[in-house]
């Protein structure tokens, strides 16, 4: 990336902070999350959920449980924003997964 587009990104940055309403002094963070698997016909959303505080976060190579189920984490893609209406902080997270083989009992 060219010096000129990372300042258009730091300026778009900027803006976007600046245009948010001010949040009241202390609030919980909304985190939201959402696991998806890497389909070749395209992504399916296999679960997710929204939590007023942090949630966990798994890291790329992790084996994880799904509904019970063992999947293992492949790509943790995570945005920072502020809530539009209250300026209030968000942070949503997709994981991508990929499904283990299962072992005969």
């Amino acid at each position: 990336m060219s010096e000129k587009n990372v300042l258009a990104v730091f300026e778009e940055i900027g803006r976007a902070e600046a245009s948010m309403p001010e949040a009241r002094a202390v609030v919980p963070i909304r985190h939201g999350i959402t696991f998806v698997a890497l389909d070749p016909a395209g992504p399916i959303e296999l679960m997710g959920w929204y939590s007023q505080g942090p949630i966990p976060l798994p890291a790329v190579g992790d084996v994880i449980g799904l509904h019970w189920d063992r999947v293992r984490v492949v790509a943790v893609h995570t945005q920072y924003g502020r809530d539009e209406g209250t300026g209030e902080p968000v942070v949503f997270t997709s994981v991508d997964v990929e499904a283990l083989p299962t072992t005969a009992a």
